[in-house]
């Protein structure tokens, strides 16, 4: 896979429609603040091929460039979708638009989730 040259903007659109996702999330089912169960959320991104993208490779580079690392598994990650809260299914739903942004520029990404 190609780094695609707008990565920062495909980046920006990820965060913004995360928390946006999470904020309308909390605003349905808490009035706009947070409560609920609290945990956590994050996304793991892929190449096009659903492949872990390598550290060293120029789409690596790249990805790291604008702040997403690898986790102890080896993939690309980014915590939390851009909310900054508590409640899990707000930052489930931030990670889910956020995912989405990027399978819709070819990346695979699936978003994972543990009650804290």
């Amino acid at each position: 896979m190609n780094v695609p040259e707008n990565l920062q903007e495909i980046l920006d659109d990820a965060l913004a429609a995360g928390v946006a996702a999470g904020n309308q999330k909390l605003m349905d089912w808490f009035d706009g603040h947070d409560g609920g169960a609290c945990g956590f959320a994050w996304v793991h991104i892929y190449d096009d091929q659903g492949r872990k993208i390598r550290k060293n490779s120029k789409l690596g580079k790249a990805l790291e460039a604008v702040g997403i690392d690898k986790d102890w598994q080896g993939a690309h990650m980014h915590w939390g979708g851009g909310m900054h809260c508590q409640n899990i299914d707000a930052k489930e739903a931030a990670c889910q638009a956020f995912a989405d942004v990027f399978k819709q520029h070819g990346f695979e990404a699936y978003v994972q989730s543990r009650l804290d």
